[in-house]
């Protein structure tokens, strides 16, 4: 019994790591950017290609993984054996994670948009497709807040 409460916490994060994922798209904010000031800019876009957007690498995957694995590979062998077997579970835990989290975070289809500004300079904003629909030769709003940004229709 002593063993199976720590496998158990170890695969209850590992799970509950995998179910990060984010939308990026132009209309979905994320709880620290509502409320927050952001600039923006009236442009018009001069493109408009789609692309993939790639799954997370997991951090969270990986620690998650890792934990599951250790304690896992640490239940294997008598001795030394539980040493070995937890780094081990570790490493292979750590992979596996990360795998976990990339796949449960998906490719996502997506926009790299560029926006040709009032002033002539222009940005691009990669973002997922959602809801808003986007045409070369649309005005549209770049919102920017700190590193992030995003594009919606005027």
């Amino acid at each position: 019994m002593k063993r199976t409460t720590p496998l158990l916490a170890a695969l209850a994060a590992l799970l509950l790591s995998a179910g990060c994922a984010s939308e990026l798209s132009g209309s979905t904010y994320s709880r620290d950017g509502a409320r927050a000031q952001q600039a923006v800019y009236h442009g018009t876009l001069t493109r408009v290609e789609q692309v993939k957007i790639e799954g997370t690498d997991g951090t969270l995957g990986g620690i998650g993984g890792a934990v599951a694995g250790a304690a896992i590979g640490s239940t294997m062998g008598g001795g030394r054996g539980h040493t070995v077997g937890g780094a081990l579970g570790g490493i292979a835990g750590a992979l596996a994670g990360a795998a976990i989290e990339k796949g449960a975070t998906g490719t996502n289809n997506g926009l790299e948009l560029t926006v040709k500004l009032a002033d002539g300079s222009e940005r691009i904003v990669v973002q997922t497709a959602g809801k808003d629909s986007f045409y070369v030769g649309q005005p549209v709003r770049l919102i920017v807040s700190g590193s992030e940004s995003r594009v919606r229709p005027e």
